[in-house]
């Protein structure tokens, strides 16, 4: 059970754009869903000793409600926390898409041709979301700064924070079990999710060091 704040936060415009500052940051990410001329594949061994699950569908399209319902939580009930994980977000998002000006990736996706419920989400997933912009993946990356957030939350019950961690890991191996990504778009993710957490908690501890010098 998501536990009682103790603290009412109001909703301030600030609150509210830096919400939108998310929103706007995510929506970038079809302006660079396109291939240039030095495409990499960074597929190695490992990938293709991996099976390719098609039920594995579910769990990555889980990310959507995971990261909206957990990340409302945050915005209403627990905004210190939030603030930290939602420029974590802001500068994670950009820092992949220069990463993917510079860095264009791909990956090689399998017949997804037949019946069945899970094929169909696959093909619609695909149909979506191009096989680019794959180092790091946005898929990893945010839900490790999202998981991260929940489980340095004081509103979330011990119980809520396993769920966190099983359901996020759940999400992350999708990515590679449906071939949206491959290993090392994973470990990129988590590297760009990681950095992206630590400059933004250096940003509010300055700010906070700052105001209590009154500066």
């Amino acid at each position: 059970m998501v536990r009682q704040s103790t603290v009412k936060y109001g909703i301030t415009w600030g609150r509210v754009l830096l919400l939108l500052s998310v929103v706007a940051s995510a929506s970038l990410y079809f302006l660079f869903n396109n291939p240039t001329e030095n495409v990499l594949d960074l597929s190695t061994g490992l990938d293709r000793m991996l099976p390719f699950m098609p039920s594995f569908i579910i769990f990555y399209d889980i990310w959507y409600p995971f990261i909206i319902v957990f990340g409302l939580i945050l915005f209403f009930h627990d905004w210190n926390t939030f603030k930290r994980a939602a420029l974590a977000l802001d500068i994670g998002y950009l820092s992949s898409y220069v990463t993917f000006y510079f860095f264009q990736s791909t990956v090689t996706r399998p017949d997804v041709s037949g019946e069945g419920i899970f094929l169909y989400l696959i093909r619609l997933t695909y149909g979506y979301d191009k096989p680019y912009n794959c180092f790091p993946s946005i898929h990893v990356l945010v839900t490790f700064v999202v998981c991260a957030a929940v489980i340095r939350s004081h509103v979330y019950s011990k119980g809520w924070k396993v769920f966190s961690i099983i359901v996020s890991v759940l999400i992350i191996v999708s990515t590679v079990l449906i071939r949206q990504h491959v290993v090392l778009d994973i470990l990129g993710g988590i590297i760009y999710g990681t950095a992206s957490i630590k400059f933004s908690d250096w940003i509010f501890d300055r700010i906070t060091n700052l105001q209590e010098m009154n500066i």
